[in-house]
């Protein structure tokens, strides 16, 4: 499917009456690890060195919207903050 017919396709409405499987990813070991390589020269991935809670809402949304991805669409700012690590947000100014 070409980028236009994917940016001009409206999701459907969430169908909350069907049934779900959940797939937990879990990786135990950094052993597990097993990167690959991109041979792709118009893709870029960047590494996001600070999380943000507008980021993650952002791309659950904009990700899960054709996953039908709905449990955490009424999450707030502070919800999406709240299951970032602390130690990740930028050090607090004390006056």
């Amino acid at each position: 499917m070409g980028t236009e017919a994917m940016r001009s396709k409206k999701p459907e409405a969430f169908d909350l009456e069907k049934d779900v499987t959940t797939t937990p990813l879990e990786m135990l070991s950094p052993a597990d690890f097993r990167p690959k390589t991109l041979d792709r020269k118009d893709v870029r991935v960047d590494k996001v060195e600070i999380p943000t809670p507008t980021l993650n809402h952002y791309f659950f949304v904009n990700v899960g919207r054709l996953w039908k991805w709905y449990s955490r669409l009424s999450w707030t700012l502070s919800d999406w903050r709240a299951c970032l690590p602390e130690h990740l947000f930028y050090p607090k100014f004390s006056a």
